[in-house]
């Protein structure tokens, strides 16, 4: 018997499936929702409260890794702006959610790159900056082949990888209040 290949989700597809879950569940929660035209620049969905004297733009994130992919872009907090954060299962059939305001993520994503920029890589050369962006479930990560942190980073930045170590997005899972 031939063995089977495991096949590979496309990205687009994961985008996508993760865009309708946060819509299919805010609709289920009583909120108008759905997806905004295409090549909005700055939020995927729309929602509105029942009685429509609420607006939220929202900004989906899918992964099925520990960590989101942003760009430079997200170190900037929008006004308003609500970012969900889906994380399905590498076989596409469990997920999770975290919801974060703009200013939470423009915080996140602009000290963990910070971080990241200050540390060597595995081969002790110093990272190239780029657009991109990471928000991970855990920041210790970015430490974890460094004997001394110390000798690179500073304490502001040794105490934000101390508070967004593993289990620090999960006072963010399944807040829907912010919606409120």
């Amino acid at each position: 018997m031939e063995d089977e290949k495991k096949t590979k989700v496309q990205s687009a597809i994961i985008g996508s499936a993760g865009e309708h879950l946060v819509i299919s569940l805010l609709l289920r929660r009583n909120f108008i929702a759905g997806l905004a035209p295409q090549n909005t620049e700055d939020f995927d969905i729309v929602v509105m409260s029942k009685d429509g004297q609420t607006l939220f733009p929202v900004q989906v994130k899918t992964s099925t890794k520990k960590s989101w992919m942003l760009s430079k872009k997200h170190e900037n907090a929008i006004k308003n702006l609500i970012y969900v954060f889906v994380r399905f299962s590498d076989d596409m059939t469990g997920s999770e959610i975290f919801i974060m305001k703009s200013n939470k993520v423009s915080e996140v994503t602009k000290l963990s790159h910070q971080i990241w920029l200050k540390i060597p890589s595995k081969g002790g050369k110093v990272h190239q900056d780029s657009d991109i962006r990471n928000l991970m479930m855990d920041s210790t990560s970015l430490i974890k082949n460094l004997s001394d942190p110390k000798k690179y980073l500073t304490q502001i930045e040794l105490d934000f990888i101390d508070s967004h170590k593993l289990g620090w997005i999960e006072k963010y899972r399944d807040s829907w209040d912010i919606f409120k």
